[in-house]
């Protein structure tokens, strides 16, 4: 499963979330509407991550979205194709900024 946050907050509702608050997907299923409203309310680390665990196997059992092929990183090598990568602070990625300068 893929999420672009630390906390499966930042992701579980946006892709699969009810039709009032999912943006990419539209995908149906009530139980995993219901797990995330609740999700939200459990305070307990502990408890909280096991609920998301449950949610993570529905989701994976109905299989939504599949990744059929990932692009981990595009190159370019020109000389004059610059590239600075950097750490991005709030998530474990590498980001990086590009730009080209010909003289």
């Amino acid at each position: 499963m893929m999420g672009a946050g630390i906390d499966p907050e930042e992701w579980l509702g946006k892709y699969f979330g009810g039709p009032d608050e999912s943006v990419t997907y539209k995908w149906q299923n009530k139980e995993v509407w219901r797990l995330i409203e609740e999700q939200r309310k459990i305070m307990n680390k502990d408890k909280r991550a096991a609920m998301i665990r449950d949610i993570q196997r529905l989701l994976l059992k109905d299989a939504p979205n599949v990744w059929l092929y990932t692009q981990s990183q595009f190159n370019v090598r020109k000389p004059y194709v610059h590239r600075i990568p950097y750490k991005n602070d709030y998530q474990p990625l590498v980001g990086e900024h590009v730009w080209l300068e010909k003289h």
